[in-house]
């Protein structure tokens, strides 16, 4: 439920800014690295940012990258087997971020094929990798 509240929060940071032609994929990192470390703040974490790093290193292959990996130390083993794993709460989050927004998408440089090969081979990374 953590990721899913900053993932809900988005909205308010896009609605901040002016200019959407402004919007990369770093910018997206950032705001959702932004509202995960605010909603483990809300849930009374101290310093959150021990739990979130960006570009951490894949465990299985150090030569790849995930774009935001949230660690949620207080959960136990006991509780990730029986209810948490079921709502979708886990110790260890690994996120890949994929924009397809920005400035090259309004000229139709890439294809709709490249879009969902790009975000097959993120899911390929996390399943292999993580």
């Amino acid at each position: 439920m953590i990721i899913e509240g900053a993932f809900f929060k988005l909205p308010d940071y896009f609605l901040s800014k002016d200019d959407a032609s402004q919007y990369y994929e770093g910018y997206l990192i950032s705001y959702f690295t932004l509202a995960i470390f605010l909603e483990l703040q809300n849930r009374g974490v101290n310093n959150p940012f021990l739990n979130i790093q960006m570009d951490k290193p894949y465990p299985k292959e150090k030569n790849k990258r995930v774009d935001i990996y949230v660690n949620i130390p207080w959960l136990s083993a006991e509780k990730v087997r029986s209810s948490a794993e079921g709502y979708g709460i886990f110790k260890e989050n690994w996120i890949e971020v994929k924009f397809f927004g920005g400035k090259g998408s309004a000229k139709g440089k890439q294809t709709k094929t490249e879009n969902i090969g790009a975000i097959l081979n993120d899911i390929l990374r996390l399943k292999f990798y993580a």
